[in-house]
């Protein structure tokens, strides 16, 4: 560290480091490695915080970023930051969304999403943080893109998991969409399947998801004898076998 009050800058270089903001995440960040270069400089009253490249590698990611955070009074502050990852694991990206994104949703994320990889990720946070997630653009930037490869998906409680999931994943403001290109259910292909949350800070969140499959017809009767289609058309296809394609 080389500076004072009014400005100066950081190189940090170290391993096993540990990270807590809990105003942004809700349980503190471990990682294996953390390369950073940062500087500061006040200017009436406040101060512009630079960061010229962090690099970061943890069990769950291998990643970098770079940007910008200005301090304004009555604030959060402005920020400007982009970032991006080579690689990450699925099952552990629940930890690394924001507490903004809410509760619930933040939560579904952790459940929902068990396994796979995660590749070519790209994120993008600009404007003013009072107004974070920046729904609908207003205010600012908020963006995860991401590839999905072997991932698991257990969409919603009681429903079979989705499987060996292909396919990308965009977070945009405060609304998530999944597109997937292959996957699988039970022994069903899937095919042009669509997966979104309109609004993640709405506790009422509503998935919404629609696609096509095709496999055999004895395992479209085990989907809705593991799912809750069962009780709905009151246990009327237990026992029934079937044979052929749907």
């Amino acid at each position: 560290i080389d500076g004072n009050e009014g400005g100066g800058t950081l190189s940090l270089n170290t391993q096993k480091a540990v990270i807590d903001l809990p105003l942004v995440f809700h349980e503190k960040l471990a990682f294996d490695a953390l390369i950073a270069q940062a500087g500061w400089a006040k200017k009436d009253d406040q101060y512009e915080i630079k960061f010229n490249n962090i690099s970061f590698s943890s069990p769950d990611l291998v990643g970098s970023v770079f940007g910008t955070y200005q301090t304004v009074a009555d604030s959060r502050g402005v920020i400007d930051l982009s970032g991006s990852a080579s690689r990450a694991e699925a099952r552990g990206v629940g930890r690394y969304v924001p507490l903004q994104v809410g509760e619930r949703s933040r939560n579904w994320i952790e459940t929902a999403v068990q396994g796979g990889v995660a590749s070519d990720i790209k994120v993008r946070v600009k404007g003013n943080l009072n107004d974070f997630p920046f729904a609908e653009n207003r205010g600012g930037t908020f963006e995860v893109t991401a590839r999905l490869a072997g991932g698991v998906l257990d969409y919603s409680r009681g429903w079979p998991k989705m499987e060996n999931v292909e396919g990308d994943l965009k977070l945009h403001g405060r609304r998530m969409d999944v597109i997937v290109r292959d996957a699988s259910i039970l022994g069903a292909k899937l095919a042009r399947v669509r997966a979104e949350i309109p609004d993640l800070g709405n506790s009422d969140r509503i998935l919404a998801v629609s696609g096509e499959a095709e496999g055999p017809t004895g395992e479209f009767l085990k989907f809705i004898e593991q799912s809750p289609v069962i009780d709905l058309v009151d246990r009327f296809t237990t026992g029934v076998q079937a044979e052929g394609r749907g």
